[in-house]
């Protein structure tokens, strides 16, 4: 939510803008967002010959455009949005354009620090990931997700870097997947890849892996541990089968691991999933198999 040490928390009532004299101003307005601290309103606008561009508190951005979409506010109340312009797509901060143009530009995010700005692209070179206006030099034949690291510094996807003709099941099933991290993919593809997830200090990542037909995992920095079931000390002790163990800390396999590499397990770091398609790091509590 911002800084809050910023906010104003005296009791009372202040016109931030008046949206009715907008309205009046422009032939069109819509989608209208709300800055984090209170203090801006964002919304795209139209005028008489069909222009958009965005709108702050009553002051329209300089430039207009043929598109804009995907407007909203990062964290630290700066306005974001996608736009198009002689069919070249790009992405606006406080109505400064990235200085690179793409076939297409879309899923904004933020990061968690709130200084970083990503988006996924479409260029020359493929699909790629743009972090605050600089893409990766290599491109790939999708990216289907991305997750940024906690300072933002880092970004990592799943790229798909075999080339698939139509309705291969076969060669699809040799793995055609992997995670991208800052551009470099790691050394092993898999069936699918989803659900990426960056270490708290930004140096590992990991993912939920599809390994064959019916074999699914977790890899971490493309190292996996499983056949059998991965146990996370997320479980409650009455929710395990007997024949399955808990150990606080980390992710294990109750089977045989993969090849000669070693169980996943990383300092007091875990991994967890928290939704479908989802993994959270968690430093558990002392000892009792318990998450905070």
């Amino acid at each position: 939510m911002g800084d809050q040490q910023n906010w104003d928390w005296e009791v009372g009532e202040r016109l931030v803008t008046d949206l009715d004299e907008w309205k009046q101003t422009y032939a069109n307005v819509y989608d209208e967002v709300v800055s984090p601290d209170g203090e801006k309103i964002g919304a795209i606008v139209k005028d008489e010959e069909g222009n958009l561009t965005c709108c702050v508190n009553g002051s329209p951005w300089e430039q207009t455009y043929e598109k804009v979409y995907s407007v909203r506010f990062s964290p630290d109340n700066r306005l974001v949005a996608i736009t198009m312009a002689d069919d070249e797509w790009t992405a606006l901060v406080d109505g400064v354009a990235w200085e690179q143009t793409f076939e297409y530009v879309w899923n904004l995010k933020f990061s968690a620090d709130a200084g970083t700005i990503a988006a996924q692209v479409k260029g020359d070179e493929g699909y790629g990931i743009c972090l605050d206006g600089k893409t990766w030099e290599a491109g790939f034949l999708q990216i289907r997700d991305y997750v940024l690291s906690p300072d933002g510094t880092r970004v990592a996807g799943s790229a798909q870097v075999k080339e698939l003709a139509e309705g291969d099941i076969f060669e699809f099933l040799t793995g055609v997947w992997t995670v991208a991290v800052d551009g470099e993919t790691w050394d092993r593809n898999f069936v699918n890849v989803w659900g990426l997830a960056f270490s708290r200090d930004g140096r590992q990542v990991a993912a939920e892996v599809r390994l064959g037909n019916t074999v699914y995992t977790i890899a971490v920095d493309a190292h996996t541990a499983v056949f059998g079931s991965l146990v996370s000390t997320r479980k409650t002790a009455a929710s395990w089968p007997r024949s399955r163990q808990r150990r606080a800390g980390s992710w294990h396999a109750t089977g045989k691991t993969s090849g000669d590499e070693p169980s996943i397990s990383f300092g007091g770091l875990s991994s967890a999933r928290t939704g479908a398609g989802s993994l959270r790091w968690s430093r558990p509590s002392s000892g009792n198999g318990r998450w905070r």
